[in-house]
């Protein structure tokens, strides 16, 4: 008879099921900028929640000289308000007493680092989606839209140039003492530069760069720069049609039981990150779909869950889509009976299909703010571990954090965004 072993298959249920190593996956770096940017400001206590920055224009210049003895017309000083109301964000942790009695690593303190860089990355995507609504856009070469960008349209010492050249006509003020423009660029520009641009790799060697500075890259053609990524980027993606649905193409149905009147509507498609709630993947408008009288449409959203859906519709006849469905779960059916009425948020604009766009910024002083309630900057809270009157057993503790905080356009004049294509496709959530 041979012999027989007892084997970890046997004793398996004695032993644990994985080893767990002391030293953890680190997080993706993100790479948090935008606040450089920005002038700040303090709402004091007791102040309500609106902040107003007050400028004085300039008096209009005389067109004709004085008449001699004669008492010239007066003018008055015009002063133009900025009001931004400041706005609260927040979230919560929770965690179990077997939680921390049973797992290897600290949760609960690891728990506290991540509420409060939650919040951090919350005001970076305030700030950018803030600057994102500058109306000023320069784009790489003959590119005058969103919609005509190439993937082979990058970022170059000419268009940099270009944007310093605007914002020194307009009169944008530099940043002291160095005399720059302060601007924001993603790696796939950066990568673009020191890959083809011979002017920037010529200027690559100016000894600032060993300040070693968080996201520094150094000053060029006028401008100083950082690098950021954790900014907006978007991929033109397929028009929603009545074909089914696929991981990134919504799906439309006309039919009838609505208000909608007979004639051709317009639609476009928006997938919000769920983990950031960024934009990132904008279809390509739809052609007109045809609606009969008294009908309605169903969206169908797109299937891939790593998203929610926003939907845009145009008016009867229009091309100017205006949102009708927000932040729709995958997949999920929508019915539309009534068109929008026109003041709705505007669909933004598309890339062509399979385009990745990376937009920047460059700024000068004074263009844009953030503005802080005294007393309420970002702020972590912890639950005092033992007993409560909710919790009589201390089954459970709580972290959180919160701010109140807003960031607004000062002068629009002083803001520059600049968009670009890449070859690099951006990190898509599936």
């Amino acid at each position: 008879m041979a012999d027989a072993y007892t084997t970890f298959a046997v004793a398996a249920v004695d032993a644990p099921n994985v080893y767990i190593h002391a030293k953890m996956i680190d997080l993706l770096q993100r790479i948090l900028v935008l606040q450089k940017l920005a002038d700040q400001f303090t709402l004091e206590q007791k102040m309500g929640k609106t902040l107003r920055v007050v400028r004085v224009e300039r008096l209009a210049l005389p067109n004709a000289q004085l008449v001699e003895g004669v008492t010239p017309f007066t003018n008055a000083l015009t002063l133009t308000n900025v009001d931004t109301v400041v706005e609260q964000w927040g979230i919560v942790a929770a965690f179990t007493d077997v939680l921390e009695l049973t797992t290897k690593h600290p949760i609960f303190s690891i728990g506290i680092e991540r509420v409060s860089l939650a919040m951090k990355e919350t005001m970076e995507r305030e700030d950018a989606n803030v600057l994102m609504a500058a109306t000023n856009v320069t784009y790489p070469g003959a590119v005058t839209s969103r919609a005509t960008l190439a993937n082979t349209d990058v970022m170059n010492t000419a268009m940099i140039i270009t944007i310093n050249a605007k914002l020194e006509m307009r009169g944008a003020i530099k940043y002291m003492p160095d005399g720059y423009y302060m601007g924001v660029m993603q790696p796939p520009h950066k990568a673009a530069v020191l890959g083809s641009d011979t002017t920037f790799q010529n200027a690559s060697a100016f000894s600032r760069i060993a300040k070693l500075e968080y996201g520094y890259i150094g000053p060029w053609m006028g401008v100083d720069w950082v690098t950021g990524n954790f900014m907006p980027f978007y991929v033109g993606v397929a028009a929603p049609d009545a074909s089914a649905i696929t991981a990134t193409k919504g799906q439309i149905t006309a039919g009838s039981g609505g208000s909608l009147a007979a004639g051709n509507y317009q639609f476009k498609v928006v997938a919000r990150e769920i983990s950031t709630d960024y934009e990132r993947r904008i279809s390509v408008q739809s052609a007109s779909i045809a609606v009969g009288a008294t009908g309605t449409v169903v969206l169908r959203s797109p299937s891939s869950t790593g998203y929610t859906y926003d939907w845009y519709m145009s008016q009867i006849g229009g091309t100017t889509t205006y949102l009708v469905a927000s932040r729709t779960a995958a997949s999920a059916n929508t019915t539309i009976s009534v068109q929008p009425v026109g003041t709705e948020a505007v669909g933004p604009a598309s890339p062509a299909l399979g385009i990745n766009v990376y937009p920047g910024f460059v700024c000068g002083k004074g263009a844009f703010g953030t503005c802080t309630l005294n007393g309420m900057a970002l702020q972590t809270f912890i639950t005092p571990k033992g007993p409560t009157d909710s919790d009589p057993i201390a089954q459970r503790r709580k972290v959180g954090a919160k701010f109140m905080r807003k960031s607004f356009i000062l002068d629009n004049a002083f803001i520059e965004r600049f968009e670009t294509g890449s070859a690099l496709a951006p990190p898509l959530a599936a």
